[in-house]
Protein backbone atom coordinates (compact mmCIF):
# COMPACT_ATOMS: atom_id res chain seq x y z
CA UNK A 1 0.00 0.00 0.00
CA UNK A 2 2.84 2.41 0.84
CA UNK A 3 4.48 1.57 -2.46
CA UNK A 4 1.33 2.59 -4.40
CA UNK A 5 1.17 5.90 -2.53
CA UNK A 6 4.84 6.62 -3.26
CA UNK A 7 4.38 5.81 -6.96
CA UNK A 8 1.27 8.02 -7.08
CA UNK A 9 3.10 10.93 -5.45
CA UNK A 10 6.05 10.57 -7.84
CA UNK A 11 3.69 10.54 -10.85
CA UNK A 12 1.87 13.57 -9.48
CA UNK A 13 5.15 15.46 -8.95
CA UNK A 14 6.38 14.63 -12.48
CA UNK A 15 3.03 15.69 -13.95
CA UNK A 16 3.04 18.99 -12.10
CA UNK A 17 6.65 19.64 -13.08
CA UNK A 18 5.79 19.00 -16.75
CA UNK A 19 2.76 21.28 -16.52
CA UNK A 20 4.84 24.08 -14.98
CA UNK A 21 7.55 23.64 -17.64
CA UNK A 22 4.90 23.98 -20.35
CA UNK A 23 3.53 27.15 -18.80
CA UNK A 24 7.05 28.52 -18.51
CA UNK A 25 7.60 28.25 -22.27
CA UNK A 26 4.03 29.49 -22.91
CA UNK A 27 2.93 26.26 -24.57
CA UNK A 28 -0.58 26.88 -23.30
CA UNK A 29 -0.84 30.58 -24.10
CA UNK A 30 -4.35 31.93 -24.03
CA UNK A 31 -4.34 33.29 -27.58
CA UNK A 32 -2.31 31.27 -30.09
CA UNK A 33 -2.53 32.88 -33.51
CA UNK A 34 -2.89 36.38 -32.05
CA UNK A 35 -0.68 39.28 -33.02
CA UNK A 36 1.67 38.53 -30.12
CA UNK A 37 1.83 34.80 -31.00
CA UNK A 38 1.23 34.48 -34.76
CA UNK A 39 0.91 31.18 -36.56
CA UNK A 40 2.87 32.78 -39.42
CA UNK A 41 4.43 36.21 -39.57
CA UNK A 42 2.95 39.03 -41.62
CA UNK A 43 6.25 39.52 -43.45
CA UNK A 44 6.19 35.85 -44.55
CA UNK A 45 2.59 36.15 -45.77
CA UNK A 46 3.31 39.41 -47.60
CA UNK A 47 6.35 37.83 -49.26
CA UNK A 48 4.36 34.77 -50.39
CA UNK A 49 1.43 36.85 -51.67
CA UNK A 50 3.68 39.30 -53.51
CA UNK A 51 5.38 36.38 -55.26
CA UNK A 52 1.92 35.36 -56.50
CA UNK A 53 1.32 38.93 -57.64
CA UNK A 54 4.42 38.85 -59.84
CA UNK A 55 2.61 36.41 -62.13
CA UNK A 56 0.16 39.13 -63.20
CA UNK A 57 -3.62 39.06 -63.47
CA UNK A 58 -3.62 37.85 -67.05
CA UNK A 59 -2.28 34.47 -65.95
CA UNK A 60 -4.66 32.08 -64.21
CA UNK A 61 -4.18 32.19 -60.46
CA UNK A 62 -2.23 35.48 -60.44
CA UNK A 63 -3.02 37.98 -57.68
CA UNK A 64 -2.42 41.73 -57.85
CA UNK A 65 -2.29 44.20 -54.99
CA UNK A 66 -4.96 46.89 -54.74
CA UNK A 67 -5.54 49.68 -52.22
CA UNK A 68 -8.67 51.55 -51.21
CA UNK A 69 -9.14 54.66 -49.09
CA UNK A 70 -11.78 54.80 -46.38
CA UNK A 71 -15.23 54.90 -47.95
CA UNK A 72 -14.12 53.77 -51.44
CA UNK A 73 -15.81 50.78 -53.04
CA UNK A 74 -14.56 47.94 -55.20
CA UNK A 75 -16.93 46.02 -57.49
CA UNK A 76 -15.93 42.41 -58.00
CA UNK A 77 -17.20 40.25 -60.87
CA UNK A 78 -18.58 36.77 -60.27
CA UNK A 79 -15.75 34.40 -59.38
CA UNK A 80 -13.23 37.05 -58.32
CA UNK A 81 -10.99 36.12 -55.39
CA UNK A 82 -9.92 38.57 -52.69
CA UNK A 83 -7.58 38.42 -49.69
CA UNK A 84 -7.77 41.38 -47.29
CA UNK A 85 -4.32 41.97 -45.75
CA UNK A 86 -4.68 45.41 -44.14
CA UNK A 87 -7.54 47.54 -42.88
CA UNK A 88 -11.25 46.80 -42.62
CA UNK A 89 -13.91 46.33 -45.26
CA UNK A 90 -17.45 45.04 -45.50
CA UNK A 91 -19.72 43.74 -48.21
CA UNK A 92 -22.10 46.49 -49.31
CA UNK A 93 -23.96 44.40 -51.92
CA UNK A 94 -23.87 40.80 -53.05
CA UNK A 95 -22.20 37.94 -51.18
CA UNK A 96 -18.84 36.24 -50.85
CA UNK A 97 -17.83 32.77 -49.79
CA UNK A 98 -15.05 32.70 -47.19
CA UNK A 99 -13.10 29.71 -48.50
CA UNK A 100 -10.79 29.73 -45.46
CA UNK A 101 -13.67 29.15 -43.03
CA UNK A 102 -16.29 27.62 -45.31
CA UNK A 103 -18.92 30.27 -44.58
CA UNK A 104 -21.04 32.63 -46.67
CA UNK A 105 -20.74 36.36 -46.03
CA UNK A 106 -23.66 38.55 -47.12
CA UNK A 107 -24.25 42.29 -47.43
CA UNK A 108 -23.29 44.03 -44.19
CA UNK A 109 -20.76 41.39 -43.06
CA UNK A 110 -17.19 42.51 -42.39
CA UNK A 111 -14.39 40.74 -44.23
CA UNK A 112 -11.84 38.78 -42.19
CA UNK A 113 -8.15 39.58 -42.56
CA UNK A 114 -6.03 36.98 -44.40
CA UNK A 115 -9.03 34.86 -45.44
CA UNK A 116 -9.59 33.89 -49.07
CA UNK A 117 -12.95 35.20 -50.33
CA UNK A 118 -14.74 34.17 -53.52
CA UNK A 119 -17.32 36.53 -55.05
CA UNK A 120 -20.70 34.84 -55.56
CA UNK A 121 -22.18 36.95 -58.34
CA UNK A 122 -21.27 40.62 -58.71
CA UNK A 123 -20.25 41.89 -55.27
CA UNK A 124 -19.34 45.35 -53.98
CA UNK A 125 -16.92 45.78 -51.07
CA UNK A 126 -16.67 49.06 -49.13
CA UNK A 127 -13.52 50.07 -47.24
CA UNK A 128 -14.08 50.96 -43.58
CA UNK A 129 -10.49 52.19 -43.32
CA UNK A 130 -7.43 52.30 -45.58
CA UNK A 131 -7.35 48.83 -47.18
CA UNK A 132 -4.74 46.71 -48.90
CA UNK A 133 -5.98 43.57 -50.58
CA UNK A 134 -4.85 41.01 -53.12
CA UNK A 135 -7.29 40.49 -55.95
CA UNK A 136 -7.62 37.96 -58.77
CA UNK A 137 -10.43 38.29 -61.34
Amino acid sequence: MKKKIVVFLICLAVGLAGFQAGRLVEAGSASPGSQSDPLITKSYLDERLSSLGDVGTSVSGGFSSTTLKKGETLTLPDGARLILVKGSASISSGSMANLSEGTLFKSGNSLVLYSLFFAVGQTTVKAGSAVTAYLCN
